[in-house]
């Protein structure tokens, strides 16, 4: 019983580390991983998933699912509509659009792939939740 209680337990530590290592690789390459704590891209971006967002990312079109600040809050929506007053952008699970409008300034990047369920394993990054507060565990600060 002992060495497959050993076994699981180095097993699951060489995978914690394949993943730590393969999340600094991505982070090197300008991918920023987060936390999605809220279920606003349901069905898209699962709640718990882990998003890579890439932070080199220019030009934003519609359709894309992107990572931005507004009210103090770090959100992932998609890309709705370019207006004079900015995007309009919407939660995929939410009826209607977001109320505010995001400028190519405000964009943090475009969210280029997720894992479902690797983010509540993680629990590492930043957090997004559409508009509300929250703590990020990385910097242990409000943003």
């Amino acid at each position: 019983m002992k060495k497959v209680l050993s076994g699981i337990v180095n097993g699951l530590c060489i995978v914690a580390i394949i993943v730590l290592v393969g999340v600094l690789v991505m982070m090197g390459l300008g991918l920023k991983p987060a936390v999605v704590i809220s279920g606003s891209m349901e069905p898209t971006i699962k709640t718990g998933s882990l998003i890579f967002i890439d932070t080199k990312y220019e030009d934003p079109e519609e359709n894309d699912i992107v990572a931005f600040r507004t009210g103090g809050s770090l959100v992932t929506h998609r890309l709705v509509k370019d207006t004079e007053d900015g995007w309009i952008t919407k939660g995929d699970a939410n009826d209607s659009e977001d109320p505010w409008r995001i400028t190519n300034e405000q964009l943090l990047g475009k969210t280029v792939f997720w894992i479902p369920v690797l983010g509540y394993l993680i629990g590492k990054g930043e957090k997004f939740r559409d508009g509300k507060e929250y703590t990020d565990p990385a910097h242990r600060s409000s943003s």
